[in-house]
């Protein structure tokens, strides 16, 4: 049975079309560290007592989630293919055609660049076998070369990546979506305009059709407690 490998598929020059990423990972990582984060923050509220503390917590915001994973990259001894398994044994000499591990850890990198077509970095499907790991953003990478040839040539290397979570929606979309009928939002401490406009339009920048419907000048005054008319985008 042969071992299944982690692919990485990225967004190519149009959305949603996604190409596998070549030259991929050489090693299967040894651990996936996946985190979440939410944010809370305290209200505070009068008539405290032993049996009634002074404050509640209220629901802010959750953080997208990342996947964070380290790859190997071993060339030194892999002669062209194969290679030791785990590129842990010592390694007397280099194969035949042992080449730069550089390629294939600035294929990697190039997962944070601006795609030309697309004008902004790809989205990329992390799999391994026919399961998928994860779908999001390279956010960070970091490259330690390990080893070197008598040349300077480096042939071993660990990149740590971490991935940021993306939903599978556009990250610009050419529609503007809306509710089907107005809608009433109570500000929460940390809103902003164009959060509020990003959750229920989808659309960061149809603030400005909230900010018309309240007759609001400035869209950096709005108050925990207040209510908005959230209007239907027509």
């Amino acid at each position: 049975m042969t071992l299944e490998k982690l692919t990485i598929h990225h967004e190519k020059d149009q959305q949603n079309n996604f190409v596998l990423l070549e030259p991929g990972a050489y090693f299967n990582p040894n651990q996936l560290v996946y985190s979440k984060s939410v944010t809370w923050a305290p209200s505070y509220t009068t008539g405290a007592s032993k049996y009634r503390p002074g404050f509640e917590m209220l629901y802010q915001s959750s953080a997208p989630e990342t996947l964070t994973l380290e790859l190997f990259f071993d060339t030194y001894a892999r002669g062209g293919a194969g290679g030791d398994l785990l590129g842990l044994l010592p390694s007397f000499g280099a194969g035949p055609g042992a080449e730069s591990v550089v390629k294939a850890t600035d294929a990697v990198a190039s997962l944070a660049k601006q795609d030309i077509e697309l004008h902004r970095p790809p989205v990329c499907r992390l799999s391994w076998g026919a399961f998928t790991l994860f779908q999001g953003v390279l956010q960070q990478a970091s490259r330690t070369y390990l080893l070197f040839l008598d040349d300077g040539t480096p042939v071993r290397a660990t990149m740590s990546c971490t991935f940021v979570e993306h939903p599978g929606r556009p990250l610009v979309s050419d529609e503007q979506h809306s509710p089907d009928v107005a809608k009433k939002h109570v500000v929460r401490p940390g809103d902003t305009l164009m959060g509020i406009a990003a959750a229920l339009y989808g659309d960061r920048s149809a603030w400005r059709h909230i900010a018309e419907a309240n007759r609001i000048d400035d869209p950096r005054r709005i108050s925990p407690g207040q209510t908005l008319t959230i209007p239907r985008i027509r």
